[in-house]
């Protein structure tokens, strides 16, 4: 299974001088109890930083885990879900045949059933989480290979 990770507002508050990573503990501890769950990137953090770089935030246990970033898609003026976008295009070239879910705290349909969303001014909680194991469950066993995948549509390299 696919984990879609967002940094901010996920592994630490937003704003201004907070500090940093401070739940990425609390993920971990998670992902050692589901060694069956694989990290892709989808910060805005992968702009900036390296694959090396980003599995290097994580343990040296949970670092092999992290398989990939999603690849950046140019951000159309009536595309509120860019980051679902570019989930898909994920999905789409690297691994329509595995279940995945969401951790973000951004904007996603409302009806978006494998997003668990966290409150930017709380970041990941145990509440997450359990959210978190009730949608992997409830994925793992009734399998949706219907979902709507739109076309890919990548940046201009």
């Amino acid at each position: 299974m696919i984990l879609f990770l967002s940094f901010d507002g996920v592994l630490h508050t937003t704003g201004n001088r907070q500090p940093i990573f401070t739940k990425l503990g609390l993920l971990e501890q998670w992902l050692r109890q589901h060694p069956d769950v694989d990290i892709v990137i989808s910060s805005k953090w992968r702009h900036h930083m390296g694959m090396t770089e980003l599995q290097q935030l994580f343990s040296q246990d949970i670092q092999p885990r992290i398989v990939g970033v999603t690849p950046t898609v140019r951000q159309q003026a009536n595309d509120d879900y860019w980051r679902l976008t570019e989930i898909f295009d994920w999905l789409q070239h690297c691994s329509r045949d595995q279940e995945w879910l969401v951790l973000d705290d951004g904007v996603f349909p409302e009806r978006f059933n494998r997003l668990v969303k966290c409150n930017p001014l709380l970041g990941l909680t145990e509440q997450n989480l359990d959210s978190l194991t009730h949608i992997k469950r409830r994925l793992l066993m009734q399998p949706s290979n219907q979902d709507f995948m739109p076309q890919a549509r990548y940046a201009a390299a």
